[in-house]
């Protein structure tokens, strides 16, 4: 067996000292040069890669559709609940004006929109006016 020493810095070739950088830079070029094609046409792709994959596979079963009509509720009542929390020490206290968000299908009174003009408060689509009141529980 013959003894393999590393030939000193300077004996070294342009290729031994530079191999490693080389063969990153290559790779790099090729992932990027390779990818460039592949993203712009990553439908065509996925399709091609979808077909080569299911090939062989049966293919599942067609989808039963079901209908069933059911009932419509107009709206849900519950029955009232009494308040669990005394807020103040049960003494009332006033809470003023202001705006509350709706639910999405709502929209305000026209008595709350003019009102809300008349103080100078723009409402958004779905936003009315709470006049000031009183209360004493949460």
């Amino acid at each position: 067996m013959q003894n393999h020493e590393i030939p000193d810095v300077e004996q070294r070739t342009w290729w031994q000292r530079n191999k490693k950088r080389v063969l990153i830079a290559g790779g790099v070029a090729v992932v990027v040069v390779g990818g460039i094609p592949l993203y712009k046409n990553r439908d065509s792709v996925t399709k091609l890669a979808m077909k080569v994959l299911c090939q062989g596979q049966k293919s599942a079963p067609q989808p039963i559709e079901i209908h069933v009509d059911l009932p419509v509720a107009d709206a849900i009542h519950e029955a009232q609940r009494p308040v669990q929390a005394i807020i103040n020490g049960g003494e009332a206290f006033p809470v003023n004006g202001h705006i509350r968000n709706l639910p999405a299908s709502w929209t305000p009174s026209p008595e709350q929109r003019a009102l809300a003009e008349a103080l100078g408060i723009t409402l958004g689509d779905h936003q009315t006016y709470v006049r000031d009141y009183v209360k004493n529980c949460a």
